[in-house]
């Protein structure tokens, strides 16, 4: 047995310590540093599929199978996304700037001010009404 790779030998790490003992390595230690540095080549992807479209595309090429493929994949994504996407409001929401609201506020009957603090916080509402004043 080498001493520089001790009971690591004929792997990465007893190559290591060939090294670091400024040894030359023994051949098993050769042979593991070559199979980890050798890259393993990717398999093709087949058609109809997501990976094969983006290699279709990156060549210029038209693949109608690959199209296709990727065409149902985004539905049912899209489908999944809109079935977990937050509800929707009732009612429709209306953006209305705040001096605005504040007018509408102000000359509104108590009725119609308490059925607006129902749905807006308070907070909002004084800040608005606050904003009107200091600008009048």
């Amino acid at each position: 047995m080498n001493p520089a790779c001790g009971d690591r030998r004929g792997t990465r790490t007893g190559y290591a310590r060939h090294r670091r003992a400024n040894q030359s390595a023994c051949a098993a230690c050769k042979e593991a540093e070559a199979r980890y540095k050798t890259p393993t080549p990717r398999p093709v992807p087949e058609c109809g599929t997501e990976a094969m479209f983006g290699r279709h595309r990156r060549r210029g090429e038209r693949c109608a199978t690959c199209r296709k493929a990727v065409t149902e994949l985004d539905k049912v994504r899209k489908k999944n996304r809109r079935a977990n996407a937050a509800p929707r409001p009732a009612e429709p929401i209306i953006h209305v700037p705040r001096n605005v609201f504040a007018r509408l506020y102000l000359n509104a009957s108590i009725a119609d001010q308490l059925h607006a603090e129902q749905h807006i916080p308070e907070n909002r509402i004084q800040r608005c009404v606050a904003e009107h004043n200091l600008a009048a």
